[in-house]
């Protein structure tokens, strides 16, 4: 349960980073 939910979270932080990555590409 507990790794289940930090995979979870290191997909989000991934894809947040990723979006980031794209603002600062765009700018």
């Amino acid at each position: 349960m507990i790794s289940m939910k930090t995979s979870v979270v290191h997909t989000v932080r991934k894809f947040h980073i990723s979006a980031d990555i794209s603002t600062l590409k765009w700018e």
